[in-house]
């Protein structure tokens, strides 16, 4: 008991900083920044501290000033006496009131950050940038200049039966624990098998050389065929080439 009161009490500590990257590490699912093990406990601690410290301010200021004598002896494996034990147990909805504070503010608060972040510097050239390129490449996200506001993808996938292009605008992505594409959802796909590629321009035949194949004059929608679907869910594992189309809306001015 005298050591899993420390361990427990010590995990409370803490648990505000990682709540706090939580929140601010994470959107729409994904994953938006990636750090080492020790670097991440060690932000934690460092934003624990920042939040127990408002906490603790804040706690004073409505009159009921947390006693962190107590605390200390919990840490420390202090006997407690009747006495300390008839306070704690007296206090005990103040003591849970203040670690649900806490651990709602530091979400709270972490994602009040990722806010800030992603409004005043939101492009992957950005200062506070994210450390996951992917996803600021995916979200059309690249500078002031490269706000894409529509996102097109051609994914070469090789296929039992051969090697196929897909093709579709970008409607969501996952990414890994590493920041890596792990998912990509495209709508009003189409694919086509490169076999029925064109061969491109006619190239300049030379004497005793074989007559080069007849150009291929088919438009692109007849090589073409969409997918029957809404959203079309490709495998990056599964991807081979992966080539993205950036589509810009600008305003004309009225003359």
């Amino acid at each position: 008991m005298n050591i899993a009161l420390p361990a427990l009490l010590i995990i409370l500590l803490i648990m505000p900083g990682f709540v706090f990257l939580g929140a601010f590490e994470r959107r729409e699912n994904t994953v938006i920044d990636r750090k080492p093990f020790d670097m991440s406990f060690g932000l934690a601690v460092f934003l624990a501290v920042l939040v127990h410290t408002l906490t603790l301010h804040l706690s004073s200021l409505i009159g009921n000033a947390a006693q962190l004598s107590y605390a200390v002896k919990l840490l420390t494996g202090t006997k407690l006496t009747d006495e300390d034990i008839q306070v704690i147990t007296q206090n005990i909805d103040w003591i849970t009131a203040y670690f649900l504070v806490t651990m709602v503010g530091s979400y709270a608060l972490g994602k009040f950050s990722q806010y800030l972040v992603l409004k005043y510097s939101p492009y992957k050239n950005s200062l506070y940038s994210f450390d996951t390129p992917w996803y600021y490449e995916l979200k059309g996200m690249l500078s002031s200049k490269q706000d894409a506001q529509l996102i097109k993808a051609s994914c070469l996938l090789d296929l039992n039966s051969g090697s196929y292009l897909y093709y579709g605008i970008v409607d969501a992505f996952y990414l890994t624990k590493d920041g890596q594409p792990d998912r990509l959802v495209l709508e009003n796909a189409s694919r086509r098998k490169l076999d029925n590629d064109d061969t491109g321009s006619k190239p300049q035949e030379l004497e005793g050389d074989p007559p080069a194949p007849a150009e291929d004059t088919s438009s692109p929608k007849d090589r073409f065929y969409q997918i029957k679907g809404d959203r079309l869910t490709l495998k990056y594992c599964e991807i081979k080439n992966l080539n993205l189309e950036y589509y810009y809306v600008y305003e004309k001015p009225i003359q």
